[in-house]
């Protein structure tokens, strides 16, 4: 049933984009009153927690990738809820939510990959709405 599931990746990522638009509206009421650290820390151990449980099922992945990913996910996320603590939660919620920009500028560079016209357009709208939002 899982494998049918991960077929429907379109369905997935509507819920994902879903969950981390939850995620973002609680990390806003989270982060009042409380210090940036302290808070992604809880967060941290909590996801931790819930991800013991898939050590049973499967074979963590450790490669310098996967440690590259988690380290900068976990630093993306401390900068997040510092973030939070000085700004409105939907607009650096929206800022943060950039990141696959990000992610196509550092493709360009390190896979040698070549954006379409239509990319280099988002590109320049993202920035342009980073502009707004943090005006």
């Amino acid at each position: 049933m899982l494998a049918k599931i991960e077929q429907n990746w379109i369905l997935l990522a509507v819920f994902s984009s879903i969950g981390w638009g939850v995620w973002g509206f609680f990390s806003g009421r989270a982060s009042k009153g409380a210090s940036p650290i302290g808070l992604w820390a809880s967060v941290v151990i909590i996801e931790g927690l819930i991800a013991v449980p898939a050590l049973f099922k499967v074979r963590p992945v450790l490669t310098t990738p996967s440690v590259l990913a988690a380290v900068s996910g976990v630093i993306g996320y401390l900068l997040f809820f510092v973030a939070l603590k000085q700004g409105k939660a939907p607009t650096v919620v929206a800022i943060t939510a950039l990141y696959p920009m990000v992610t196509l500028i550092i493709t360009v560079f390190a896979s040698g990959y070549k954006p379409s016209a239509r990319e280099l357009i988002g590109i320049g709208v993202a920035i342009f709405a980073v502009y707004l939002l943090a005006g």
